[in-house]
């Protein structure tokens, strides 16, 4: 799975490779589902799976806009 090359829906797992590949690092599972209850990032409860899904574009924009610039 690439940046560029990925299903529409992602799991937590997915999501942190493609943050991995994005940024570096990821986030732990304690901290994601922390943000995802308090609205900060969004997801989608499945429900056949029972799963919380994710799409990227908008995991990478709530990941984006909650960057703050810095100034040197």
């Amino acid at each position: 799975m690439t940046l560029e090359s990925h299903p529409e829906w992602l799991t937590y797992e997915d999501c942190q490779h493609l943050l991995r590949l994005y940024m570096g690092h990821g986030f732990g599972r304690r901290l994601w589902d922390d943000l995802v209850v308090r609205g900060k990032l969004p997801g989608y409860r499945s429900t056949l799976s029972q799963q919380t899904r994710h799409r990227w574009a908008e995991v990478l924009a709530a990941v984006e806009g909650s960057m703050k610039k810095v100034v040197r």
